[in-house]
């Protein structure tokens, strides 16, 4: 998982994350921006917004 991270970070390509969710598996697709070790998140980065997810939170990654 980290190295699809990495490479959506590096080479600034999209990447699909497929999170948890209780109900219902959530995806979402953009740019990884941004790490945060220290809190294990990433920034998401698409078309007009950003957010940051919780690394635990991530099931899948496809690119």
């Amino acid at each position: 998982m980290t190295r699809a991270m990495a490479y959506s970070y590096t080479e600034q390509k999209q990447i699909t994350l497929v999170l948890f969710e209780p109900f219902l598996d959530n995806e979402k697709t953009g740019v990884i921006t941004k790490f945060d070790q220290q809190l294990k998140q990433v920034r998401l980065d698409y078309e007009d917004d950003w957010e940051w997810i919780k690394m635990g939170d991530i099931i899948k990654i496809t690119t």
